[in-house]
């Protein structure tokens, strides 16, 4: 009886297969699972600082701006004829592989010899634009006042000869990415939806999922979360808010973008568009602006305590659930102690946002120091 009963069971699985293999977009490419919910909103202008502040960034909707980066020079003037002539001598961070894998290593070059050779590599820009390049990116009106201009934390560049994939993960900073040549094709799941995205590598905030064979068993909520999707085309801007998950892919046998990340403005300042002395209804170059990565964190950590003081045991309690660290490290009460600047006990915002950026900076890559392997910061996913 119990062997007829086994063969029974052989003959249904057989049959009907496992609940994986029928799970739809198993072994899949990301997205596959199930149509997007639809594309993201789009416009063919740039909203005002005010109306895109209150509309999307703070609001957390993603938006894709058609033609908008024409204007720029960067747009224009960026063959790699003209890179070569211009700015063929300044280095830039090179990724081995254009599928993202966050154990492979970076390589600093001319660009000169990534021109050179990249259309025959499997090789990839992702470099922190360059001070001399700067005067050719534009910053689009709807960044220029209100607060988001002094919050820049990072510009970085994106080059390849097409075929690059991201990791799914997300950023803690509010994002554009404009494309100049090329086009991209962007996966975005809403924040809301973290419960179905495993986040296996919260250190990196990315998901360690092959986005081109979803593995069902290991990330089954993958199967089930709704997502969007937007196609970003040669001269676009895609707005990807901070926390929102994303998988970007790119296209064309040369692949050209340049992306501003900045700390989400919480109060718009609306005076500040009146009394800026750069014209907030006009577009303006990224040699006008600070760029300051290190800025990145205090959001970072702003959004950890939602903007309101809390106790320092709850900081560090907050800092163990969201597994910035590795489990136990001293770093965690060093990270504390450093923003409880009059030792009171509690982290009050304004202290993490009077607290010098670069210092903590210092003490993270204290951390990099000890365990490269698993904290080194990665371009692609920023803390």
């Amino acid at each position: 009886m119990a062997v007829s009963l086994f063969y029974i069971l052989c003959a249904a699985c057989h049959v009907f297969g496992t609940s994986t293999e029928r799970m739809v977009g198993h072994l899949q490419k990301l997205g596959a699972h199930r149509p997007p919910e639809g594309p993201v909103e789009e416009l063919d202008y740039v909203p005002s600082a005010k109306d895109f502040h209150e509309m999307y960034s703070s609001a957390g909707v993603p938006l894709l701006m058609k033609g908008v980066i024409k204007e720029s020079r960067a747009y224009q003037l960026w063959t790699d004829d003209y890179l070569m002539a211009e700015y063929a001598n300044v280095t830039v961070d090179v990724e081995e592989g254009k599928k993202e894998d966050r154990g492979k290593g970076v390589d600093q070059i001319p660009l000169r010899e990534f021109l050179l050779h990249y259309q025959e590599e499997d090789a990839y820009v992702v470099a922190t634009i360059p001070e001399e390049m700067r005067r050719d990116v534009l910053v689009l009106p709807c960044l220029t006042c209100g607060g988001a201009a002094h919050r820049i934390a990072d510009a970085i560049m994106w080059f390849s000869s097409g075929g690059t994939k991201s990791v799914l993960h997300y950023d803690a900073v509010d994002n554009i990415n404009c494309v100049l040549d090329g086009w991209k094709e962007a996966l975005l799941i809403d924040k809301k939806h973290k419960d179905l995205v495993y986040i296996d590598n919260p250190g990196g905030m990315y998901c360690g999922v092959d986005v081109d064979s979803v593995d069902m068993n290991k990330y089954p909520g993958l199967g089930r979360v709704p997502w969007y999707s937007a196609k970003v085309e040669a001269g676009d801007c895609l707005f990807i808010p901070y926390r929102w998950f994303h998988q970007i892919r790119s296209f064309s046998n040369r692949n050209l973008a340049v992306n501003l990340w900045w700390e989400s403005v919480r109060e718009f300042n609306y005076t500040d568009c009146e009394l800026s002395p750069l014209a907030p209804t006009q577009p303006h170059v990224l040699s006008e602006y600070v760029v300051s990565p290190a800025s990145k964190y205090r959001f970072t950590f702003l959004d950890l305590i939602k903007g309101k003081p809390t106790s320092k045991k709850k900081f560090i309690s907050i800092l163990k659930e969201e597994e910035l660290f590795p489990a136990g490290h001293p770093i965690v009460k060093k990270v504390a102690d450093q923003f409880d600047i009059n030792n009171d006990g509690t982290i009050h915002p304004d202290e993490i946002t009077a607290t010098d950026m670069k210092h903590l900076r210092a003490l993270l890559d204290t951390l990099d120091e000890d365990d490269d392997s698993d904290t080194t910061e990665d371009q692609h996913t920023e803390l």
